[in-house]
């Protein structure tokens, strides 16, 4: 026969698939016809083979049977199962472990596979006798399987056509299904499904004749990703399923296809692509001595080719993986770093010639548990629960939501608890102790176990010792304890260790220059926006009330803890391909930053765990002198393991890195999965007095930085002298270096007086307001000038719960053109209250003697007075004023909005509340409220770090105050705050030259596929049209400011464009459109129309806009989440409508009539007809 080799590629098929990573498609496959049928018979369908016998059976009940030596084309026999039925498929068939009395062979377990037949949900065990050449069977028992109450347990429910697979080696029975048909006219998209493998007993002839398995039978239930169509049949194999797809040549868009799904470790092993080798429709799968055998069936209406069974080499076993993330391309399930679960067995060394084990003494980290905050669960499910109800999910996340929710019950309140998978893995690792190191426990061994105070720490000891009570039942423990006095040896890192230094936890925390490298490669790699776009229709609703960069990561951790769980839904395919590798490289990072070598830690991030070195060498030194031999291990978590194999240089452990792709090269933070553990086993002589010990990480064997007797063992003296030496050196460094200096502010926050109170504590107040008193604040003149932070939005929970625990303190990141970033801890905020909790303190506040301003970050649409609303913040500050008015208290509202005449809009909105409510505050307010304008400027992108409290922007600043404060005020101006008597020539110079640039590069830019505003910056095309609008169109009509350099100003503005380490969404620029063309640009283009200017550029971007909102598609068929909060209905009416024309009367555009002006007419209409790069052109000939 002949054998032919082909190199598998991923065929491309016409059902959508999403780009999650999965293991690489088996390459090399070989593949031959085992056997050629000589006939065609009904459809082929079950296959299965006992000694020499091939059972290829047919639809309705026909069995031929084959030599399996000769692998003669001619049946050697053939029969009816007693359950030939026309319903009865026969998809699938399995001998079982028992044999009836008097029959010739196992059980056989048929499979219907018939969707919509009686016969569905049955599964027929027949009983098979020969007697010569005749063959007959009887049946023997009927299973049924009742699936309708799963849901009810937690279990994910099955649509039906379930295929009975026993696991003859282990004794188990699995139903393979999926949660919905598996045709493409059912699922259309791979996220709509899942297939589903559910565990039970192997019903004995001796419960009946009659056998119901329902949800309370089920054992175990396996739930893998859906990334193939049209399933066909399959069988178990060393914990595995095999399992064939497809229907081969006869239709390419359901290819060949076989998956092996391992139910061990609960992910895709294999992956064979045969749509080329294996022509015809495969139909089931046996696997034996180490070869796989298709059995096929051929369409007489379409090939003349008669069936046959194909043999095809099991899955080979892959070379080193040449980089980290290749690893992962190996085994997805790796990226999910220290939430991976895989076996932690390897084979045992042989001991130098006369050694024998007699004491262990190690570190373990608790097996597989549930995520380990209160807030992520709560998060995704509350996040996705709010989405579902207010109809704001996409498909995807339809689906997504389909799957998480009846999971609930799995995950809630158990937050942090060790797993039944992390139990089973930690119990064996106490049995292979035993068996591995038998005379370790001979005799009477010294038994000692101590872990750390957290459950699952001390539920993973004592599931080793059960372990090794299983197989040692009469040993006694000398002691088993956990206890948070242990912390400062086990767990030097925890936030409740005794005499945990300040210092340390500022190093380890969001505070040090890690965290601002960690943050800037999830902004490198990780396109954010685009990955809520994914799951929600409207994303601003979600960034309303979550930080997206940590629940981002909370979908993450999600994902990565499913293969934790013995009820788990995969959820990797929220993520792309490049995602998955992309936060296996940043979270690799985060750990090395918090417990490796990276240099900003000045050793202390790795330096800490030499104390649990230095005390697992103590402890075993001690044992020794005392001539124990037994175990004396130490449990605690996964971060301190990492640390300790730094300490001991092992490997790459201890390689210093600055980067996340240099981290990468030095560690895996996979390789300290769920249950990782490093033992010491330590060897003796009789015929030697020198002392062996051998170190293993997850039971394999380190090599040390020492020279060795043999292979990887020891002398002990040696070891502990070399590494006794190094901690001491550590701890030297750890004394001098706990003299730094971790406190950024240069004045003493306790002096700190409040006399602003601010209205709206969000990411530009942070940045801007709080940045220039922050600095003033060093001025122990100007200490009565901190700020009062009153959040009032049902939404500020988040925020104001995050700030109050760091008491006000945040981190704001400066970010120039070149790259360079600066940090500081903004202390300014010094009292904050939420209404939500309570109005009093807010009230009390502003009405007190030492506030003197009351300053507004509201946004423009804050100050639209709805007369209706109660606690808006009108009525906050007329009810302070009410009391400030009784002691006739002077004071300033200052408004920091982005938006023209400021002041004047605000004097309107809170006069025109305050005459329709409280008439006598109006009247007090006209002589003893001021409201001067104002001219802010700071780009601060949504974009936020991972701590919600933290900002980042761009390093320019600029304020522009007039100088009108009836009560005093603090002193900017030393910290570069302009005062002037009129802003409005700063105002107009800045909404017509920033404000309208950046309204003119978004939509074209959105439109064209460009996500970041520095990206767009980079592109000429761009540039020159920002350039030509700034000189042609805007500065015959901006007033210059006294002082300014208007040419310096454009070529600065040019550069904050392309700032990338801001690195400003496109999407935030689009937003809310209606209100920034009628500030922005509508009067520029007033003026210019009345002077008969050239308007091609305006033209251009009222033409993309159309599109934009009409559309509402990128020009790559994207779908735009539109944003425009002051839409009208008027307006809504006129887009949707879908008339260029139409469009130029909604409400930024109506006033100018711009059909009455031909030339704008004829432009706008050939814009529009235009892509984007065509109108580029045409403006820049």
């Amino acid at each position: 026969m002949k054998k032919n080799y082909l190199s598998v590629v991923c065929l491309l098929i016409s059902i959508p698939l999403i780009a999650q990573l999965y293991v690489e498609p088996e390459k090399e496959v070989e593949c031959s016809v085992f056997l050629a049928k000589e006939g065609r018979g009904r459809a082929q369908q079950g296959l299965e083979i006992w000694d020499d016998y091939i059972f290829s059976c047919e639809d309705g009940g026909h069995v031929n049977i084959y030599d399996f030596k000769s692998a003669d084309p001619k049946p050697v026999a053939g029969f009816e199962l007693a359950s030939s039925h026309p319903d009865n498929h026969v998809n699938n068939v399995c001998f079982g472990v028992e044999t009836k009395r008097g029959a010739s062979f196992p059980l056989l377990y048929i499979t219907n596979g018939k969707v919509g037949s009686e016969l569905e949900w049955l599964c027929f065990v027949e009983s098979i006798t020969r007697r010569g050449k005749r063959f007959s069977s009887e049946i023997a028992q009927t299973i049924e399987l009742d699936g309708s109450k799963w849901a009810e347990k937690g279990y994910v429910p099955i649509f039906g056509a379930p295929s009975w697979l026993v696991d003859r080696e282990r004794g188990f029975i699995w139903i393979f299904s999926a949660r919905k048909r598996t045709v493409a006219k059912v699922t259309k998209h791979a996220w709509e499904n899942q297939y589903v493998a559910t565990k039970f007993r192997i019903p004995s002839l001796s419960e009946g004749a009659k056998v119901r398995l329902d949800e309370n039978d089920i054992l175990d239930q396996v739930v893998f990703p859906y990334e193939v169509w049209f399933t066909q049949a399959g069988c178990m194999h060393d914990g595995k399923i095999y399992f064939c797809f497809g229907v081969g040549k006869q239709d390419d868009s359901r290819p060949s296809c076989i998956r092996v799904y391992d139910t061990d470790r609960r992910t895709i092993t294999a992956r064979y692509n045969v749509q080329e080798q294996v022509i015809y429709e495969p139909e089931d799968i046996v696997v034996k001595d180490g070869v796989m055998y298709v059995n096929t069936n051929t369409n007489a209406k379409k090939t003349s080719d008669l069936p046959c069974i194909f043999k095809l080499s099991l899955p080979k076993e892959k070379p080193v993986a040449e980089n980290p993330l290749d690893e992962i391309r190996r085994d997805p399930e790796r990226a999910g770093g220290v939430y991976y679960v895989t076996d932690l067995s390897h084979p045992v060394t042989p001991a130098p010639k006369g050694y024998t084990p007699f004491y262990i003494n190690g570190y373990f980290r608790h097996g597989a548990r549930q995520i380990d905050d209160e807030v992520t669960y709560p998060a995704i499910y509350g996040v996705l629960e709010k989405a579902h109800a207010t109809n704001n999910l996409t498909d995807f996340g339809k689906a997504l939501y389909e799957r998480l929710e009846p999971f609930k019950k799995n995950v809630f309140y158990k937050e942090g608890d060790l797993t039944q998978i992390g139990y089973r893995q930690t119990r064996e690792i106490g049995r292979r102790m035993v068996q591995n190191y038998p005379e370790v426990f001979e005799g009477h061994p010294y038994l000692k176990t101590n872990a750390t105070n957290v459950l699952r720490v001390a539920a993973t000891m004592q599931s080793v010792n059960s372990g090794i009570l299983s197989l040692r039942p009469g040993l006694e423990w000398a002691e088993i304890d956990n206890s948070r006095s242990f912390l400062t040896t086990l767990n030097p890192y925890g936030n409740v260790c005794p005499d945990r230094s300040p210092l340390d936890k500022y190093i380890l925390g969001k505070e040090n220059s890690w965290y601002k490298k960690y943050r800037s490669y999830i902004d490198e790699k990780l396109d954010v926006d685009a990955f809520f776009t994914r799951l929600f229709i409207d994303v601003t609703q979600v960034e309303s009330e979550y930080d997206k960069y940590d629940l981002i990561h909370r979908f993450w951790l999600m994902a990565s803890l499913m293969q934790c769980l013995d009820r788990q839904v995969p959820i990797w395919d929220i993520f792309t391909e490049e995602e998955i590798l992309a936060w296996g490289e940043i979270e690799n990072y985060k750990y090395f930053a918090q417990k490796g070598p990276e240099p900003v830690s000045h050793g202390r991030s790795w330096g800490l765990a030499s104390r649990t070195l230095r005390h697992l060498l103590d402890e075993s030194a001690e044992d020794l002198v005392r001539k124990r031999h037994g175990i004396n291990l130490n449990f605690g978590h996964d971060g301190v393991l990492m640390a300790i194999l730094t300490n001991l240089q092992a490997g790459t452990w201890a390689r210093e890195a600055s980067n996340s792709k240099e981290a990468l090269q030095s560690w895996k933070y996979w390789d300290i999965p769920m249950g990782a553990n490093l033992q010491m086993i330590f060897y003796q002589s009789e015929d030697n007095p020198d002392v062996l010990v051998k170190f293993m990480l997850n039971e394999k064997d380190l090599r040390l930085p020492l020279e060795a007797v043999e292979a990887s063992y020891y002398k002990w003296n040696e070891v502990y002298k070399f590494y006794i030496e190094h901690c001491d050196k550590v701890e030297k460094s750890l004394a001098e270096t706990l003299k730094l200096s971790y406190e950024d502010f240069n004045y003493n926050r306790a002096e700190i007086k409040a006399g602003i109170v601010h209205f709206g504590v969000g990411n530009f107040h942070r940045a801007h307001l709080e940045a220039y008193t922050n600095l003033l604040l060093e001025d122990p003149s100007q200490r009565c000038w901190g700020v009062f932070g009153a959040m009032i939005m049902p939404t500020d929970g988040v925020l104001f719960n995050a700030l109050k625990k760091d008491d006000g303190i945040y981190q704001l990141t400066t970010c120039s053109p070149s790259g360079e970033q600066d940090s500081m801890l903004i202390g300014s905020l010094v009292e904050l209250a939420w209404g939500e909790i309570d109005s009093e303190p807010i009230i009390a506040k502003i009405a007190s003697e030492e506030i003197k301003i009351i300053s507004l970050t509201i946004t423009e649409g804050g100050y639209k007075v709805d007369f209706n609303q109660s606690r808006s913040v009108f009525w906050y500050v007329a009810e302070g004023l009410k009391r400030r008015m009784e002691k006739d208290l002077p004071i300033t509202i200052l408004s920091c909005d982005n938006m023209q005449m400021n002041g004047n809009a605000a004097k309107y909105a809170f006069m025109s509340y305050f005459e329709a409510k409280y008439p006598e505050v109006a009247a007090w307010a006209k002589k003893k409220v001021t409201f001067p304008n104002s001219m802010v400027d700071r780009i601060t992108p949504v974009t936020k770090p991972g701590k919600v409290t933290d900002v980042c922007c761009e390093d320019f600043i600029q304020w522009v105050i007039e100088d009108n404060f009836i009560a005093g005020r603090p002193a900017w101006e030393k910290v570069g705050v302009t005062f002037t008597h009129d802003v409005t020539p700063y105002e107009i110079m800045k909404l017509s030259l920033l404000n309208a640039s950046h309204t003119l590069l978004s939509y074209p830019a959105y439109m064209e596929g460009f996500r970041k505003v520095d990206a767009v910056m980079a592109d000429e095309r761009y540039r020159a049209m920002i350039k030509l609008f700034m000189n042609r169109d805007v500065t015959p009509y901006v007033p210059v400011p006294e002082g300014v350099d208007l040419e310096a100003y454009k070529d600065q503005l040019i550069e904050r464009f392309s700032n990338k380490a801001i690195s400003d969404q496109v999407s935030r620029l689009c937003g809310d459109g209606i209100a920034k063309f009628a500030v922005y640009v509508v009067p520029i283009l007033k003026q210019m129309l009345q002077d008969g200017k050239d308007i091609s550029i305006e033209a251009f971007l009222i033409a993309v806009y159309c599109k934009y909102l009409i559309g509402a598609r990128t020009e790559s068929g994207e779908n735009i989440a539109i944003s425009e909060p002051h839409i009208t209905p008027a307006d809504r009416k006129l887009i949707s409508g879908g008339s260029p024309a139409e469009f130029l009367k909604i409400s930024p555009f109506v006033s100018l009539g711009l059909d009455k002006y031909p030339v704008f007419m004829e432009k706008y209409e050939q814009f529009y007809a235009m892509q984007v790069a065509e109108g580029l052109k045409v403006l820049l000939q």
